[in-house]
């Protein structure tokens, strides 16, 4: 489902993370990234201390990262990383990426 954009980030979280872990126990452990998207919509002077709180919320020990798809902001990094975790995984497993 859909998640409401004006809906508590912690309990957008719980709510994909008991679906996940619903569907099934190995899929509901697997290593997650926190992503707090519409970053451009908090006010800058208060923007460190929500997400903050958001994590402290969740007691996250993840990576998290920071973006907003409308500005662009945070997304080159969030891409960058993704692909570097992708890289490694590949490394790890000894396996080619294929290029389409």
């Amino acid at each position: 489902a859909p998640i409401d954009v004006k809906q508590d980030p912690v309990e957008a979280v719980s709510i994909i993370n008991h679906e996940l872990r619903q569907y099934s126990d190995a899929l509901g452990r697997q290593p997650q990234w926190l992503i707090l998207n519409k970053m451009d919509l908090i006010p800058i002077d208060i923007r460190q201390d929500y997400c903050q709180e958001v994590l402290d919320r969740l007691a996250w020990q993840g990576p998290v990262y920071q973006l907003s798809g409308q500005t662009g902001e945070g997304c080159e990094q969030l891409c960058q990383q993704i692909m570097d975790y992708l890289e490694t995984l590949a490394e790890h497993n000894d396996e080619k990426v294929i290029e389409k």
